[in-house]
Order: structure tokens, then C-alpha cells, then sequence
């Protein structure tokens, strides 16, 4: 018995990189609890691309349809597709998945993250933009981030 990530379940079931497809079972874990992690699309404030395009794009992504071509890659965050009878069936490890999100708490649990996450990601996406170097955009960051934790009273 042991923890896994829902990213990592096909892997479990695909011959050509594990020797127990078939072998297995999938819960949820006992009692809840499980930490949940997720992520999602922006379109940053700062950048000086398409912004028509880039919506595009993410409302795209974020189709039902790119959802179940994309399971196969990742657990789709739908809980239509999640409840799907054919998509179970090709994915057995959703019931248990559906189970622990109900159950589940954010991960990782510091009342913070979010803000810190908000931090990081605006100052990863203008180097990934080319707005910033990449070490000026990180190093902004951690300063940022710094700051906030320490106004917030987690160093002393």
C-alpha cells in the first residue's frame, strides 16, 4: 500500500513502465485528508503578447473535449469527465481521485502559499515572457517573497 499521485496512476497501468498493471487497486486514502495540489491558466497583466490568441488558447485547453484527449497525459480537473462511465473504465483510478478531492485539504497547508505562489508565478512568466532575465526575474522574487513571509511574522 502506499500514496500516489494522480499524475503518476497511468504509469501504474501502462506495461512499458511498470511490472504491475493489473496488480493493483486504487482508494482513496483512509480517513481523508489526502493533499490536494492544482494548477491553472493566466494570462499575465505584463504580458505584450495576443491577448485574444493567448485566451483563445487557454479556453481551448480548458474545453470538455481537450479535457478528455488530455487524459490520457493528466487527471482532468472536471468532475463531469472524472464521473464519465468510459473514461473510468479507461482510467480506474478515478473513483478513488474523486473520493480523496471531496475528502481533501490544500496543499500544501500554509495560509500563505497563495500569496507566495501569486509572487513566484508573476515573476516567473515575465522571464518566461523575456520582459526579465531569467536570475533578475527569481531573484525579485525571493526578495518579494522574503518580505511577505517576514511582514507575516515567519522569521524572527
Amino acid at each position: 500500500m502506499r500514496l500516489q499521485w494522480f499524475t503518476r496512476a497511468a504509469a501504474m497501468d501502462n506495461p512499458e513502465q511498470s511490472r504491475v498493471v493489473d496488480q493493483i487497486d486504487w482508494v482513496a486514502p483512509p480517513g481523508g485528508g489526502a493533499r490536494v495540489a492544482n494548477d491553472g491558466f493566466a494570462i499575465s497583466a505584463f504580458s505584450s503578447g495576443d491577448r485574444e490568441e493567448m485566451f483563445r488558447m487557454v479556453a481551448e485547453a480548458a474545453n470538455k473535449e481537450s479535457m478528455q484527449e488530455g487524459a490520457r497525459y493528466s487527471m482532468p480537473p472536471r468532475m463531469s469527465l472524472l464521473e464519465n462511465a468510459e473514461q473510468a473504465a479507461e482510467f480506474p483510478w478515478y473513483s478513488a481521485a474523486r473520493t480523496a478531492l471531496e475528502s481533501g485539504k490544500a496543499f500544501p497547508a500554509m495560509p500563505d502559499f497563495n500569496d507566495v505562489g501569486e509572487i513566484v508565478t508573476r515573476h516567473i512568466l515575465r522571464a518566461v515572457t523575456g520582459e526579465a532575465e531569467v536570475k533578475e526575474a527569481l531573484d525579485q522574487a525571493t526578495a518579494e517573497t522574503e518580505d511577505l513571509l517576514a511582514s507575516r511574522g515567519y522569521y524572527n
